[in-house]
Parts: structure tokens; sequence; C-alpha cells
């Protein structure tokens, strides 16, 4: 409802806008009443629509003339999270230009050209959404995990993990129980969704060059676990209590040893870093990766053979391993 009509003695006397009263408070044109006078309100006439980011989203009727300007004011004007750069107007057409296959359309429009001059007609029905700007903020970095104070920062020109960090709350300096747990070895950064495995505590005590942060980074100090995961071809997978100076074929043991299509050579230690190295052999030696706290180790099973033989992948390990024999022996 918008308009109503004052009838006095069997005729129009006023028609009164209810916009100017409810959205601009003007009464400039009330009316005083007087015995016997009507109040008359007719059909709503041309009505749209305004929806997302203004203040008052709402169905609004509109007059000959008022144009999407018009519709922005009586919603109150926009909100501050407003794109001005597309509002988009979903249009029914007119009877004249509708078609079996095309009966509604979708118009783009630029607010900021709007505000130099221009302004759009609406028709009736039209539906107008204001759309949102976006949360990307490229001057911030995150950090999660067993911090003081978890969150996302200010990334300033030149900031560093250890800046980052004192801001978090230093490790070193203060005995929260959330320190207290922290794993600070396993801490691991984030960048573009790939893990980057990093030493943080050498970076912050000055042992270690102190990394570059980029926008978007994450880092996660990870909670400390003082277990060890084994996984894959094993007896049984299982978690078992990590302990200074236990090898990889020690947890391998205590795991049920390698199954028969266990691949001992393709072992794979994942840290809480996400780092990760593989056991490796050549001739009669073998080196294993060393094993920390929270360490995943992954046996994986050998490749299934068609018709007997070897995967092209021993017969190129063998082939080098000669190879590597033939050079020793020249050298001799």
């Amino acid at each position: 409802m918008r308009s109503v009509e004052v009838r006095r003695a069997g005729r129009l006397l006023a028609e009164v806008d209810l916009y100017d009263y409810l959205i601009r408070g003007d009464a400039s044109d009330d009316i005083r009443l007087e015995q016997g006078d009507r109040l008359f309100v007719p059909l709503v006439g041309s009505q749209v629509s305004i929806e997302g980011f203004v203040r008052r989203p709402e169905f609004y009727g509109i007059k000959p003339g008022e144009r999407l300007r018009d519709l922005i004011d009586f919603a109150g004007g926009l909100r501050p999270e407003a794109y001005l750069r597309r509002l988009q107007i979903d249009r029914i057409l007119l009877a004249a230009k509708q078609t079996p296959e095309r009966e509604r359309v979708i118009l783009d429009v630029d607010l900021e050209k709007m505000w130099e001059g221009d302004d759009f007609e609406l028709l009736d029905g039209d539906r107008v959404t204001v759309l949102g700007i976006g949360d990307h903020r490229d001057n911030q970095v995150m950090v999660e995990g067993h911090v003081e104070k978890p969150g996302v920062f200010e990334l300033v020109p030149h900031t560093t993990l250890g800046d980052v960090i004192s801001r978090a709350g230093d490790c070193y300096r203060t005995r929260s129980m959330s320190w207290h747990n922290a794993y600070v070895p396993g801490a691991r950064l984030v960048r573009d969704g790939l893990p980057l495995g990093l030493d943080l505590e050498a970076a912050l005590n000055g042992r270690g060059a102190d990394l570059l942060l980029l926008p978007g980074d994450v880092l996660e100090v990870p909670q400390y676990d003082g277990t060890v995961r084994i996984i894959g071809a094993v007896g049984f997978e299982s978690r078992i209590r990590w302990r200074e100076g236990m090898t990889l074929s020690d947890y391998r043991d205590q795991a049920g040893g390698i199954v028969e299509q266990g691949d001992r050579n393709g072992t794979v230690v994942t840290y809480a870093s996400q780092e990760r190295q593989r056991s490796s052999k050549f001739l009669f030696f073998r080196s294993d990766p060393r094993i920390e706290p929270s360490s995943t180790i992954s046996v994986p099973f050998k490749e299934q053979r068609v018709g007997g033989g070897l995967n092209v992948d021993q017969l190129l390990t063998r082939v080098l391993s000669f190879a590597k024999i033939l050079v020793a022996i020249k050298a001799l």
C-alpha cells in the first residue's frame, strides 16, 4: 500500500503518498480530516522488489517516472558491502516481446556509472538484487592450532613467520596450557593449498632463516601427539607410543611385521609438518627415515605383475644398481 485517497462530499480532495510519511518523514502534504471524509485505498499499482545489500529489502510500489535510483532510496540506500559494479535485475519481458522460449531476462547494471548521472527504468515485476563484495582479503595470514591467540593477522610488507608468532603468543614466553600442548617441530605452513614443511623452532631461536610470509599463508601448529601411526602392508595397522631411539624397523615389528605382499623399500614416513621421507637401499646398504612423534609410517603393497617378471620400476632400479656397480669397479 502506498497511495491513500481522501474523498470529501463525493469528490477526490487529495491523494496522499504514504512513502512521504514512512520513508522520507515529509508531512508537508498532510490534510486535516473533517466529519464525513472518506479514506479510500486503491488497488496496488506497479510493484518491484529489492533484496541483497540494502538497508530495507522489501517490495515497493512505484509510480510512473520512478527509476532505479528512487528504489534504492526507498530501500534506505546501499550497505557498505554492496558491490557497485554489478546490480542484477530479473525482468519479465513485456507481452509484446515475449516468445515461448524467452519470457524473462537477467540484466546487469553498473551502479558506478549510474551515480554519474545515468538512471535505469523499472518495470512492473522487476526483482532487483544488490550483490555483495567478496570475502577475499589480500593482506592477511592465519595462525591455527595450539597457539595462545589463533586467528587472522594483518600482513604488512616484510612480515616474517617470527613476527606473526610473536603476535599469536610466543611459546617461549608463556606457560599457557595451549602452548604447553603444542608440537612446535610439527608446525607447517600451507601456501596455495600445499603444505610447506619448516623448522619453526630454529626460525624463532634465530638458528635458521625467518620465512617471509605471503598473502593467504596459513600457519598450523599441531597438538603434541606422542604416538606413531603405522598403516598399509603390515600385520595390523596400529598406533604405537613413540619412544626415543626406536627405529623404523622397531615400529614395523610391533605392528606385526611386513606381510608377504608388502614393499619394504617403498616405506614412506610422513611427519607432522607433512614432510615425507622414503626408505632407500643401495647394494647391501639400507637407509631408513628417522621417526618422530606424530609420524605416520606407510608401507605399500607390491605392484601386481601380469604373467610374472619385473615391473618397470623394479627393472629400472636394478639397471641403475648394476650401472653403479660397473662404475665402482672401473674406479678401482
